[in-house]
């Protein structure tokens, strides 16, 4: 059995000539042409299956940093309400992000997302929970830094010298008070133990300051502080 070479057309045994385009069959073989296998409609179907399942994948993991991101923003937004904002902002960016993204790189920038999201919410809690002095723990800093005759950390926690240059001058006579008062605890054995008791509104408190010394006396202090800037400062 013999087929045109050129336009692949059945030809009798012996035929010289194709009847179909007329090109000489002078040296063909007797091969059918090869024609390259066309899908079913099985593979279609599995094909649009599978690219179903994809899309539906892609949109679980989306879905899903959405939830965890949103978790996380609330878990902030119960710490610090300036800490959800951050943190909000943040989630809100980086979910717009991976759903501009193709399929494949969702997959690959969901595990980080989410973790950081989780990393930042933490951050700002345990920041507010554990690193927000209150009244009493500056009045604690504060005489600490007294009796070691650190003026830079006495100035800081201080009302009237807290964010405000001083002149060297000032700073000099400062120096010689705070290194006096550090002297006289150091004579007494040093601050062995200091309790302060705050009562008073939410900018200002009023604190008994019960300083115990290493020589064993004890001297009850009154200690005004207020909060400037969202930070506790003595008065």
């Amino acid at each position: 059995m013999a087929f045109c070479s050129k336009c692949g057309t059945k030809l009798d045994d012996g035929s010289q000539f194709c009847g179909q385009c007329g090109s000489s069959m002078a040296g063909t073989p007797s091969v059918a042409p090869i024609k390259p296998p066309e899908a079913t409609a099985s593979q279609d179907a599995s094909k649009s299956r599978e690219a179903a399942e994809r899309a539906e994948k892609a949109k679980y993991v989306v879905d899903a940093a959405v939830d965890v991101a949103g978790s996380a923003a609330s878990a902030a937004a119960s710490a610090a309400a300036s800490g959800a904002a951050i943190v909000g902002e943040i989630g809100t960016r980086a979910i717009k992000g991976v759903n501009e993204a193709d399929p494949a790189t969702k997959k690959k920038i969901v595990g980080g997302l989410v973790l950081g999201l989780l990393v930042l919410a933490v951050g700002f809690g345990a920041k507010i929970l554990f690193f927000s002095a209150g009244p009493e723990a500056t009045i604690k800093s504060f005489y600490a830094s007294l009796a070691n005759g650190d003026l830079k950390g006495v100035l800081s926690r201080s009302v009237d010298y807290a964010g405000h240059d001083i002149s060297m001058q000032d700073e000099k006579k400062l120096q010689i008070v705070i290194g006096q008062a550090a002297a006289e605890i150091k004579m007494k054995g040093g601050i062995k133990d200091l309790k302060a008791t705050c009562s008073g509104g939410d900018d200002a408190k009023n604190c008994i300051t019960i300083i115990t010394y290493g020589n064993g006396r004890s001297e009850k202090q009154n200690t005004e502080v207020r909060k400037i800037n969202g930070a506790w400062k003595v008065k």
